[in-house]
């Protein structure tokens, strides 16, 4: 007995290949446009774009390699910001100024393993636990910026813009 070839797919079959709901929304999207796609899903899209476009690794970029990056590129300003925190809390006048100066080097030196986890979970595909390590460092900036220490709170907006970003990106992989 001799079938014909459409009879013998399943319905649901059929149904998946015509289907763009059943597609995956970042699928086959590199590189400029899922950078543009994504950004406009977070809460500072222009921030997202500089720091993603930041790495050249990006122009070809699926959506897991930019997670990858943006989570570099937030790893790297809180290195970067640890010390500039650590000199303000040796400059510190007073006993108050320097008690919330040490609070913000405790939050960014913490912050760093924070980032050294996130990672290592990252790498080991284990996007919500390196979420929460994201998070933690966005709550340990928010900490530090809530003191309003005028000297370091660029250096605070910026980066709990990255981690908020970050975060979201993240997000888009689960």
């Amino acid at each position: 007995m001799e079938t014909q070839p459409l009879r013998s797919l399943p319905l649901l079959s059929i149904l998946l290949l015509f289907s763009p709901f059943f597609a995956t929304t970042y699928a086959a999207e590199t590189g400029k446009p899922l950078i543009t796609k994504t950004c406009n899903r977070t809460y500072y899209p222009e921030d997202c774009v500089k720091a993603l476009e930041s790495d050249p690794r990006s122009s070809n970029a699926d959506m897991p390699t930019l997670a990858r990056i943006s989570m570099e590129v937030s790893s790297s300003k809180v290195k970067k910001g640890y010390p500039e925190v650590r000199e303000w809390t040796l400059k510190a006048s007073d006993y108050l100024t320097w008690a919330m100066y040490s609070a913000c080097t405790a939050n960014y030196n913490q912050s760093i393993a924070d980032m050294n986890m996130g990672l290592r979970l990252f790498d080991g595909k284990e996007y919500k636990d390196a979420l929460s390590k994201v998070v933690a460092v966005n709550s340990a900036v928010v900490t530090c910026n809530n003191f309003n220490l005028a000297p370091i709170s660029q250096l605070n907006g910026a980066l709990i813009a990255l981690t908020n970003n970050t975060g979201t990106i993240l997000s888009l992989l689960f």
